[in-house]
């Protein structure tokens, strides 16, 4: 998980590069071995192997203790419509009514694929069509991606997924081939792409164009256009694997889909949804929203210096990326304070940013937003789907506290919050009872994130592997709040963008 060689038993993940994400696959990768079940919250309150082996050891001595949070997740009965997510909730409502969140919540991507042979036209076509069956059978295996949003009439007209059969799917699937002259016109046919506008009671999440560039001779390029709905930053580590490990199977046997090398997936996105439903109530939900409640009084709104005289009255999601590098000395350094504290680099690049917004406010109560996976259950590990969900950090500053030890309470700030990250923020803004204001985000304004890219990890000279193609998106360049600062490490570097 670390790819570090040599661990003690005594030294601590966070220090040592884990994060939020690792410590999911931790979590699942004990599991899969062990057959053990461990909370986050456990993982998150033992960091070293010295205490997660003792607790390992206590739960096989009393299998009553095992956590709750791993419930299982089981199928549900089979329906003509089933419930939404808390998140597709909020999300769907959200894109309704305003158009601009509806083109901001759209997730590109574009894939460059190497032609089989440029020579032989047939080769071509042939490839073109590995393509598109790889795709029905990546929408036949994720049931989200072919399910649609809409009032079910035999239930009091309440919000509902219908999920398509496959062949309804097939002949509703947005998928389409176009040719270009150059790379310019490519990326004008993108920019229109951008700012597609869903209709998600009528039509699949998705879009899929695939393009031929009349100037590029050994490429094929494969635009997809997710919804947020269906979607999220795991999900496209997942969607690309899936579809490659399609595309491979495809070009070695086109009649034989047995043997798929897949995990199985026991359940599907509804079944999580609803699962969600049940066990975010009674005691559970109500410790959740106590402990946030409690945690947020009295919060401060960050209070930004902004371009104009006045703030906008309406939030339209303009915006434009700045990015920046550390050089590889200065990475190291940053990546050897926050092991010798004993805290992530998350916490540690948070601590820096926080002091600077209080510095720029002239405010010491600071509230950023950050999201998290939210994949707390193995089940939903391969799972494409809208999992995601936002927490809130409170950082306060003290002028009593040395600098080492504000680090450290940051650091305990991240972990508390990781903790109780399962109550969605939806939820808490209704909770919280915030007045809804159209010119700004409920609670907070400003969002900090490592966001480890959508990395293609295959070697460069094995051409049937997909390439990502970083796509310009500067002419259609979104904000989803005031301020997003995302963070990558990369090469011993740490870079990022505003």
């Amino acid at each position: 998980l670390l790819s570090i060689v040599r661990v003690g038993i005594n030294d601590d993940f966070f220090s040592l590069g884990g994060d939020s994400i690792l410590i999911i696959k931790l979590s699942s990768s004990i599991y899969s071995n062990l057959s053990v079940k461990l909370s986050i919250s456990d993982l998150f309150k033992n960091k070293t192997i010295s205490l997660i082996s003792k607790l390992i050891y206590n739960q096989n001595k009393d299998s009553s203790s095992l956590s709750d949070l791993h419930l299982m997740i089981n199928k549900c009965k089979n329906d003509s419509s089933y419930q939404l997510s808390f998140a597709q909730e909020r999300l769907f409502f959200l894109c309704e009514f305003d158009s601009n969140a509806n083109k901001a919540y759209n997730i590109p991507f574009l894939l460059k694929i190497k032609k089989i042979s440029e020579s032989i036209s047939s080769s071509i076509r042939n490839q073109k069509l590995i393509i598109y069956k790889a795709f029905i059978l990546l929408i036949k295996r994720h049931e989200i991606l072919r399910t649609l949003i809409k009032e079910d009439e035999m239930k009091s007209n309440e919000l509902r997924q219908f999920i398509l059969n496959e062949k309804e799917a097939e002949e509703m699937l947005s998928y389409n081939e176009e040719e270009v002259e150059n790379k310019k016109e490519l990326n004008q046919k993108l920019v229109q792409l951008f700012n597609y506008q869903f209709n998600l009671r009528s039509e699949l999440p998705l879009k899929i164009v695939l393009y031929e560039n009349k100037e590029d001779h050994e490429h094929i390029f494969v635009f997809i256009l997710f919804h947020h709905i269906c979607c999220d930053g795991w999900s496209s580590n997942v969607f690309l694997r899936d579809l490659q490990t399609y595309y491979d199977h495809l070009n070695k046997n086109q009649d034989d889909m047995n043997n798929v090398n897949l995990p199985l997936l026991d359940i599907q996105y509804k079944d999580y949804s609803l699962w969600q439903r049940e066990y975010l109530s009674g005691e559970r939900l109500n410790s959740l929203i106590e402990y946030w409640l409690n945690k947020l009084n009295d919060y401060e709104v960050l209070n930004l210096r902004i371009d104009s005289e006045s703030r906008p009255t309406h939030f339209d999601y303009t915006g434009r990326d700045l990015y920046f590098e550390l050089d590889e000395e200065t990475s190291m350094k940053l990546k050897q304070i926050a092991k010798r504290l004993n805290v992530s680099l998350f916490s540690l690049l948070l601590s820096a940013f926080s002091l600077m917004l209080s510095s720029f406010t002239n405010q010491d109560d600071i509230i950023i937003g950050t999201p998290v996976a939210n994949r707390n259950q193995h089940e939903i590990e391969n799972l494409i789907g809208f999992f995601i969900n936002m927490i809130v950090l409170r950082v306060k500053i003290n002028n009593e506290f040395t600098l080492s030890d504000y680090i450290k309470s940051v650091s305990d700030e991240v972990i508390q919050s990781q903790i109780n990250q399962e109550l969605p923020f939806e939820r808490l803004v209704k909770e919280m009872k915030v007045v809804k204001n159209t010119s700004m985000n409920p609670i907070f304004q400003v969002a900090f994130l490592m966001n480890d890219q959508f990395i293609n990890k295959t070697k460069e000279n094995d051409s049937n592997k997909f390439k990502i193609e970083p796509i310009n998106q500067e002419e259609s360049c979104v904000a989803l709040y005031d301020l997003t600062v995302s963070i990558n490490e990369s090469d011993h570097i740490i870079k990022g963008s505003f």
